[in-house]
């Protein structure tokens, strides 16, 4: 049985997925200026060795990102997209950054925080 579509632009949809649009265009510009402020001093401390840590923390960034993502979807889709991350072998950061840096789920989750940041910024600007 279909429904009208009068009742659907009188439920709550439109204005669940107009502010996932517009989350999305807030998120993507913060996230345009972290990885730039992240990308830019870790380029420049890179001489002293303390860029290094900067840019492995580019590196991750995408972890934060995509879990933001993941809850801002709760918007428009009910079931919550499971984490593709698996356990660290092991206790401690090194562990847990060596078992991140490895794993693809985290470069599909950076590629998608510079996918985020370049084109859904600018997209809605």
């Amino acid at each position: 049985m279909k429904q009208p579509p009068l009742r659907f632009l009188t439920s709550g949809w439109p204005v669940r997925c107009w502010a996932f649009l517009a989350g999305g265009m807030v998120l993507g510009l913060a996230v345009l200026v972290s990885l730039a402020a992240l990308l830019f001093f870790g380029v420049l401390f890179s001489v002293v060795g303390v860029g290094l840590v900067v840019l492995t923390a580019t590196a991750v960034f995408g972890l934060p990102v995509a879990k933001m993502e993941r809850r801002r979807l709760r918007l428009v889709e009910p079931v919550l997209p499971p984490d593709a991350h698996g356990a660290p072998p092991g206790p401690g950061v090194r562990a847990w950054l060596r078992t991140r840096l490895r794993e693809r789920a985290t470069w599909r989750e950076l590629g998608y925080a510079v996918i985020l940041a370049v084109f859904f910024t600018g997209a809605n600007a």
